[in-house]
Protein backbone atom coordinates (compact mmCIF):
# COMPACT_ATOMS: atom_id res chain seq x y z
CA UNK A 1 0.00 0.00 0.00
CA UNK A 2 1.72 3.36 -0.99
CA UNK A 3 1.63 6.65 1.15
CA UNK A 4 -0.83 8.26 -1.15
CA UNK A 5 -3.62 5.39 -0.43
CA UNK A 6 -2.95 6.05 3.45
CA UNK A 7 -3.39 9.16 3.41
CA UNK A 8 -6.64 9.25 1.85
CA UNK A 9 -8.13 6.00 4.61
CA UNK A 10 -6.71 8.53 6.95
CA UNK A 11 -8.72 11.73 5.92
CA UNK A 12 -11.88 8.99 5.06
CA UNK A 13 -11.52 7.93 8.66
CA UNK A 14 -11.03 11.29 9.99
CA UNK A 15 -14.49 12.12 8.21
CA UNK A 16 -16.50 8.96 9.49
CA UNK A 17 -15.43 9.65 12.94
CA UNK A 18 -16.66 13.61 12.63
CA UNK A 19 -20.38 12.35 12.48
CA UNK A 20 -19.93 12.71 16.42
CA UNK A 21 -20.24 16.12 15.80
CA UNK A 22 -23.82 15.53 14.97
CA UNK A 23 -24.04 14.04 18.82
CA UNK A 24 -22.58 17.50 19.70
CA UNK A 25 -24.44 19.79 17.91
CA UNK A 26 -21.57 20.97 16.05
CA UNK A 27 -23.17 21.22 12.99
CA UNK A 28 -20.62 23.94 11.78
CA UNK A 29 -17.93 21.12 11.93
CA UNK A 30 -20.25 18.73 10.29
CA UNK A 31 -21.00 20.57 7.15
CA UNK A 32 -17.60 20.34 5.93
CA UNK A 33 -17.24 16.49 6.00
CA UNK A 34 -19.82 16.44 3.18
CA UNK A 35 -19.83 17.76 -0.21
CA UNK A 36 -22.44 20.66 -0.46
CA UNK A 37 -24.55 17.88 -3.06
CA UNK A 38 -24.61 15.00 -0.82
CA UNK A 39 -27.57 13.02 0.00
CA UNK A 40 -28.06 10.69 3.41
CA UNK A 41 -29.99 7.73 4.06
CA UNK A 42 -31.12 7.38 7.33
CA UNK A 43 -33.93 5.80 9.41
CA UNK A 44 -35.62 8.62 10.10
CA UNK A 45 -34.35 10.69 7.14
CA UNK A 46 -33.54 10.53 3.47
CA UNK A 47 -33.05 13.56 0.86
CA UNK A 48 -30.20 15.96 1.04
CA UNK A 49 -27.64 16.71 3.29
CA UNK A 50 -28.11 20.09 3.73
CA UNK A 51 -31.61 19.43 5.22
CA UNK A 52 -30.95 16.64 7.22
CA UNK A 53 -28.27 19.20 9.18
CA UNK A 54 -31.80 21.74 9.63
CA UNK A 55 -33.95 18.26 10.53
CA UNK A 56 -31.25 17.31 12.89
CA UNK A 57 -30.93 20.46 14.59
CA UNK A 58 -34.57 20.97 15.35
CA UNK A 59 -33.88 17.67 16.94
CA UNK A 60 -31.70 18.38 19.15
CA UNK A 61 -33.82 21.31 20.36
CA UNK A 62 -36.65 18.80 21.46
CA UNK A 63 -36.98 16.30 23.95
CA UNK A 64 -35.19 13.44 21.66
CA UNK A 65 -31.55 12.73 22.24
CA UNK A 66 -29.26 10.23 20.07
CA UNK A 67 -25.90 9.19 20.40
CA UNK A 68 -23.19 6.93 18.04
CA UNK A 69 -20.25 5.00 18.69
CA UNK A 70 -18.36 4.81 16.13
CA UNK A 71 -16.14 1.54 14.77
CA UNK A 72 -13.43 1.63 12.85
CA UNK A 73 -13.77 1.98 9.49
CA UNK A 74 -12.83 -0.71 6.50
CA UNK A 75 -11.78 1.67 3.29
CA UNK A 76 -11.17 0.77 -0.13
CA UNK A 77 -9.94 3.21 -1.92
CA UNK A 78 -9.50 3.63 -6.11
CA UNK A 79 -8.35 6.66 -7.22
CA UNK A 80 -10.26 9.41 -6.80
CA UNK A 81 -13.36 7.20 -5.18
CA UNK A 82 -13.59 5.51 -1.96
CA UNK A 83 -16.18 3.76 -0.27
CA UNK A 84 -16.08 3.09 3.72
CA UNK A 85 -17.77 0.58 5.95
CA UNK A 86 -18.35 1.36 9.56
CA UNK A 87 -20.15 -0.30 12.47
CA UNK A 88 -21.86 2.27 14.98
CA UNK A 89 -24.20 1.64 17.85
CA UNK A 90 -27.09 4.23 18.17
CA UNK A 91 -28.42 5.09 21.12
CA UNK A 92 -31.88 6.82 21.69
CA UNK A 93 -33.79 8.47 24.08
CA UNK A 94 -36.67 10.32 24.58
CA UNK A 95 -37.05 12.39 27.71
CA UNK A 96 -40.14 13.75 28.12
CA UNK A 97 -41.94 10.23 27.49
CA UNK A 98 -39.38 8.43 29.31
CA UNK A 99 -38.66 5.95 26.17
CA UNK A 100 -35.38 4.87 24.88
CA UNK A 101 -33.88 2.42 22.48
CA UNK A 102 -30.41 0.79 21.15
CA UNK A 103 -29.60 -0.78 17.40
CA UNK A 104 -26.31 -1.71 15.94
CA UNK A 105 -26.31 -0.62 12.14
CA UNK A 106 -23.25 0.41 9.82
CA UNK A 107 -22.81 3.28 7.62
CA UNK A 108 -22.15 2.53 4.05
CA UNK A 109 -19.92 5.87 2.94
CA UNK A 110 -18.96 7.15 -0.83
CA UNK A 111 -16.57 9.65 -0.96
CA UNK A 112 -14.96 11.81 -3.51
CA UNK A 113 -11.77 13.53 -3.56
CA UNK A 114 -11.78 17.00 -5.54
CA UNK A 115 -9.31 19.71 -5.71
CA UNK A 116 -7.16 17.28 -3.66
CA UNK A 117 -9.75 17.63 -0.48
CA UNK A 118 -12.06 14.15 0.70
CA UNK A 119 -16.00 14.68 1.63
CA UNK A 120 -18.59 12.58 1.70
CA UNK A 121 -21.37 12.31 -1.01
CA UNK A 122 -23.65 9.30 -0.06
CA UNK A 123 -23.75 7.79 3.29
CA UNK A 124 -26.64 4.39 3.34
CA UNK A 125 -27.64 3.39 6.66
CA UNK A 126 -28.52 -0.17 6.43
CA UNK A 127 -29.17 -1.98 9.67
CA UNK A 128 -27.95 -5.31 11.10
CA UNK A 129 -29.98 -5.12 14.28
CA UNK A 130 -33.53 -4.81 15.48
CA UNK A 131 -34.30 -2.02 18.12
CA UNK A 132 -34.03 -3.17 21.44
CA UNK A 133 -35.95 -1.01 24.25
CA UNK A 134 -34.60 0.37 27.38
CA UNK A 135 -35.71 -0.60 31.01
CA UNK A 136 -36.81 2.36 31.21
CA UNK A 137 -39.26 2.14 28.21
CA UNK A 138 -40.28 -1.47 30.27
CA UNK A 139 -41.42 0.60 33.20
CA UNK A 140 -43.32 3.40 30.82
CA UNK A 141 -44.96 0.17 29.58
CA UNK A 142 -46.20 -1.28 32.32
CA UNK A 143 -48.00 2.31 33.69
CA UNK A 144 -49.64 3.01 30.22
CA UNK A 145 -51.02 -0.37 30.70
CA UNK A 146 -52.46 0.51 34.25
CA UNK A 147 -54.39 2.99 32.71
CA UNK A 148 -55.88 1.13 30.09
CA UNK A 149 -53.39 2.83 27.03
CA UNK A 150 -51.41 -0.55 26.22
CA UNK A 151 -53.25 -0.91 23.04
CA UNK A 152 -52.26 2.69 21.69
CA UNK A 153 -48.93 2.56 23.13
CA UNK A 154 -48.07 -0.94 21.31
CA UNK A 155 -49.42 0.40 18.19
CA UNK A 156 -47.92 3.89 17.97
CA UNK A 157 -43.91 1.69 18.86
CA UNK A 158 -44.63 -0.78 16.01
CA UNK A 159 -45.87 1.70 13.47
CA UNK A 160 -42.67 3.91 14.23
CA UNK A 161 -40.09 0.47 14.34
CA UNK A 162 -41.92 -0.25 10.94
CA UNK A 163 -41.29 3.05 9.55
CA UNK A 164 -37.59 2.97 10.60
CA UNK A 165 -36.82 -0.70 9.59
CA UNK A 166 -38.66 0.20 5.74
CA UNK A 167 -36.26 3.10 5.77
CA UNK A 168 -32.90 1.91 6.86
CA UNK A 169 -33.29 -0.48 4.49
CA UNK A 170 -34.31 0.68 1.51
CA UNK A 171 -32.18 -0.54 -1.59
CA UNK A 172 -30.25 1.70 -3.70
CA UNK A 173 -30.90 0.62 -7.39
CA UNK A 174 -29.13 -2.46 -7.98
CA UNK A 175 -28.74 -3.71 -4.64
CA UNK A 176 -30.10 -7.45 -3.77
CA UNK A 177 -31.75 -7.69 -0.68
CA UNK A 178 -33.64 -10.35 0.57
CA UNK A 179 -37.31 -10.37 1.38
CA UNK A 180 -38.49 -8.03 4.10
CA UNK A 181 -35.10 -8.13 5.84
CA UNK A 182 -31.66 -6.84 5.12
CA UNK A 183 -28.98 -8.91 3.85
CA UNK A 184 -26.43 -10.04 6.39
CA UNK A 185 -23.14 -10.64 5.75
CA UNK A 186 -22.75 -8.14 2.94
CA UNK A 187 -19.52 -7.63 1.40
CA UNK A 188 -17.21 -4.35 2.18
CA UNK A 189 -19.46 -1.99 -0.13
CA UNK A 190 -23.15 -2.56 -1.82
CA UNK A 191 -23.24 -3.17 -5.43
CA UNK A 192 -24.54 0.11 -6.69
CA UNK A 193 -21.65 1.65 -4.66
CA UNK A 194 -19.26 -0.79 -5.44
CA UNK A 195 -20.54 -0.10 -9.18
CA UNK A 196 -19.61 3.69 -8.52
CA UNK A 197 -16.45 3.56 -7.44
CA UNK A 198 -15.44 1.15 -10.17
CA UNK A 199 -16.52 3.79 -12.96
CA UNK A 200 -13.70 5.24 -14.40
Amino acid sequence: MDLETLLAERDIARFVQGWLYRDLGQWDRLKPLFHPEATISLAWFDGPFAKFVAASEQMDASELRARHVMGASMIEVKDDRAVAETTALLTAENRKLKLGCCAIARFHDLAERRDGVWRIVRRLHPRDGGFRLSARAGQAWRRRRSTGARRNTRRSLTSSRRAAFRSANRSPPGERRGKGVALRGQPLAPRALTTALSRS
